[in-house]
């Protein structure tokens, strides 16, 4: 049997919105450094907190800085799986690439009956998703990015792949 990849969702260690409010706390944090470091001197330390080296690369650094895992989509058989790669650590830190030495798992599998509907298998997919997170330790407190495979996954023909 020839497994057939089609779709990898990425995980990060927390929602892209979550993560920059945490940019804000640091950057509040340096501002105040500087504050307390230069009393004597009247100046925008919010300014130079904001231009601060370390915290423009937090800045661009999200999508490929918070990244900790990706779930893979595949075809086997009459079944679609998804598989996790995960980093191997316990702690992800925050403002830091992982360690991308990965361990992986098998997630779920679905066997496709043969009335199924190209939206019903992408239905499914998405449910089996959702539940393996709430059940499982490692996802629990990640954010699955499922934005792209929402937009994309509604228009394969995932009956034609099975094939």
């Amino acid at each position: 049997m020839t497994i057939k990849h089609f779709f990898e969702i990425p995980v990060f260690r927390c929602s892209e919105e979550l993560y920059f409010k945490e940019v804000e706390n640091e950057v509040g944090k340096l501002s105040d450094y500087y504050k307390s470091v230069n009393q004597h001197i009247d100046y925008d330390y919010l300014e130079l907190a904001n231009k601060s080296s370390s915290i423009q690369s937090k800045r661009t650094n999200y999508r490929y800085g918070q990244l900790v895992g990706v779930i893979r989509l595949f075809i086997l058989g009459d079944q679609i799986r998804g598989e996790l790669f995960f980093v191997r650590q316990k702690v992800t830190k925050k403002f830091t690439g992982g360690n991308w030495t990965l361990r992986s798992m098998k997630i779920f599998e679905l066997s496709i009956l043969p009335k199924s509907t190209n939206e019903s298998i992408f239905n499914s997919i998405i449910k089996t998703i959702f539940n393996y997170q709430k059940e499982s330790k490692v996802l629990k407190s990640r954010f699955i990015d499922l934005s792209s495979f929402e937009i994309v996954g509604k228009y394969l023909n995932f009956i034609s792949m099975l094939q």
